[in-house]
């Protein structure tokens, strides 16, 4: 018993009203060919979603994962200016005891922050590029290179040290002078 093979075809139809094309469709094949099946007939829409489903789903996991990336780069960031803000909490309590405002003392710890947050930045999108040329396959519309892509991608990860930098910082800058001097003396 030989088994009967069909060839598959797509027949796209734009409609004014979507609901009515089923019934014109079959209709119209059984017209043509009676013997011809119409097996399913789906929405445009839902047909490239379909085509499309792996591609989305890596696209979001990916995603999810660089935000994986960032939280923990941010709490690590966070972790160690965290230490190095109380390993500095006697200098600053210095610094506003002898008269330095907090805005200056939080200036002068941003701007000693600031290099290692933009050369961070600079390490994670030459990683970012080098790692992007081996995944330039799951990219679609975007090169491993985009230099837009890059920059934000530099400016995603400055923006995180200096924000997860901010509040050591102002714990630091708001602690009493007296009991940092006090503890660590």
């Amino acid at each position: 018993v030989g088994q009967r093979s069909y060839a598959r075809h797509m027949l796209l139809v734009r409609a004014d009203n979507p609901d009515a094309i089923p019934a014109i469709v079959r209709d119209v094949v059984r017209g043509l060919d009676p013997r011809q099946p119409v097996e399913r007939i789906v929405a445009a829409d839902e047909a490239l979603r379909a085509m499309y489903a792996r591609e989305y789903f890596i696209g979001r996991l990916v995603v999810g994962f660089a935000l994986l990336g960032l939280a923990l780069a941010g709490t690590g960031t966070f972790g160690v200016l965290s230490h190095a803000a109380r390993r500095r909490s006697r200098e600053v309590a210095i610094r506003i005891a002898v008269g330095a405002s907090p805005r200056q003392v939080t200036r002068l710890l941003v701007r000693r922050i600031l290099p290692f947050a933009l050369l961070g930045s600079a390490a994670g999108v030459v990683g970012g590029a080098g790692l992007g040329r081996v995944l330039g396959a799951l990219l679609h519309g975007v090169s491993p290179a985009d230099p837009v892509s890059l920059a934000l991608a530099a400016l995603t990860l400055a923006a995180t040290g200096v924000a997860s930098a901010w509040w050591p910082i102002r714990q630091a800058v708001r602690a009493d002078p007296a009991t940092a001097l006090r503890a660590e003396g």
